[in-house]
């Protein structure tokens, strides 16, 4: 009998960077009392304001359950508001609020910290080279994704 296969090195590194990266951000956002989850509903609504709790929980990949919550703790802060879409009274649309402004600051601030401890001993060309190959690696997962669902590509 044939061993079973053990898990591939990359696998565990990429993993465990986005880990790591996920567990420094919400240290260094703790102070300004929210998480990375919720700074990702943030960005999502600074990109596009106005979008329906279930278009937040398709680009976070999370369900509409988890993406309800993540939005009621923001709209308990002041962070955002919920309005009814007035063409669906059955959805609600997510509005920021000027409080949630103030957060992008603090929210670039320790992207930018998290990425010199993570590139540090990194030369600029090394981090454009690296970060071209890291690209080239997403498309060619979108590309997979794509060939065996359309609905997945779409991120």
């Amino acid at each position: 009998m044939t061993p079973p296969r053990g898990v591939p090195t990359s696998r565990l590194l990429f993993r465990d960077i986005a880990r790591l990266r996920a567990r420094l951000f919400d240290r260094m956002l703790e102070p300004h009392g929210i998480t990375s989850s919720q700074s990702s509903v943030i960005a999502h609504l600074v990109a596009e304001d106005g979008l329906t709790q279930s278009e937040l929980a398709a680009r976070l990949e999370i369900g509409a359950v988890a993406a309800g919550g993540l939005v009621e703790r923001l709209e308990t802060r002041g962070l955002v508001t919920r309005r009814t879409d007035p063409k669906d009274r059955r959805a609600n649309r997510v509005h920021l609020t000027d409080g949630a402004h103030s957060l992008l600051t603090a929210t670039a601030d320790a992207i930018a910290a998290i990425d010199a401890i993570a590139y540090a001993g990194f030369s600029a060309e090394e981090v454009a080279v690296m970060e071209a190959r890291l690209d080239t690696i997403r498309g060619n997962l979108h590309a997979a994704l794509a060939a065996s669902s359309p609905r997945d590509a779409a991120d």
